[in-house]
């Protein structure tokens, strides 16, 4: 406690001198739950990352700015530098070295998303046996960063890879039979199934972990940013997780 309050008042002090100001970008296509949701409703959920980052936020000196892009040009523009004092969010299995080059996370684990295969429920497969998914077609999600374990396995299996832009869509080119398998993060699927398509029942996932490791999800920020603000934004998300807040915040996406 009188770490938080120490760490706290040398924010402060920095604030006074020269408001801080975190630039948020966001992606909310590509990037439900974890970011932004769009919704109507002022009630409703923004995201994951973006419920958290709210509530650690809420209580400090500092302020947020949403930028919203496509999820290749937040990061393009990033390593441009075209920002001050950001912050986003990423996993040390999606490997995006750059990105590390420039920022760096928060030390605190927010969530751990496990990869499942989705098929559709007629089609589902013992994941386990690879003669299955022998020369089959796997959708993934254009621009984002998979683990080597699963492009080995993809060469392994002379496997055709297929772009979406979304997991929205990703599921519907699954339901039109223009791919066999959909890899993707069991919180994305969930989120998705239950909202984007009429029969959540037509779809089956089976965990992969043996093909993708999971990933436990950080905050990512500019390491630009005053070492005293880095400081609060661990003692928040410390705090949160150690009395169960962040546990809370994920309840409302399962």
């Amino acid at each position: 406690m009188l770490l938080l309050i120490g760490c706290f008042f040398n924010v402060s002090q920095v604030v006074a001198d020269d408001e801080i100001e975190l630039t948020w970008l966001i992606s909310p296509l590509e990037s439900e739950p974890f970011q932004v949701v769009i919704s109507d409703d002022p009630a409703a959920p923004r995201g994951i990352i973006a419920d958290i980052l709210h509530e650690a936020l809420a209580s400090t000196p500092l302020t947020l700015k949403l930028i919203e892009r496509p999820f290749k040009r937040i990061r393009r523009e990033l390593l441009e530098g075209q920002y001050d004092n950001w912050i986003s969010y990423g996993s040390p299995v999606w490997q995006y070295q750059p990105l590390l080059e420039i920022g760096e996370y928060v030390q605190v684990p927010l969530l751990t998303s496990d990869y499942w295969l989705i098929s559709r429920t007629q089609d589902a497969r013992d994941p386990h046996d690879d003669k299955a998914f022998f020369q089959r077609k796997v959708i993934v999600i254009n621009g984002f960063d998979y683990h080597p374990d699963f492009h080995r396995w993809v060469n392994a299996q002379q496997i055709t890879l297929i772009a979406a832009p979304s997991p929205r869509h990703a599921l519907a080119m699954l339901e039109k039979k223009r791919g066999d398998f959909f890899l993707v993060e069991n919180w994305r699927y969930l989120w998705h199934v239950k909202r984007y398509t009429d029969n959540p029942s037509a779809f089956a996932g089976v965990d992969v972990s043996h093909i993708h490791p999971s990933a436990t999800l950080f905050l990512l920020v500019d390491r630009r940013l005053p070492a005293a603000v880095r400081q609060l934004l661990y003692e928040q998300l410390a705090a949160m997780r150690q009395q169960g807040r962040l546990e809370a915040i994920l309840e409302a996406y399962r």
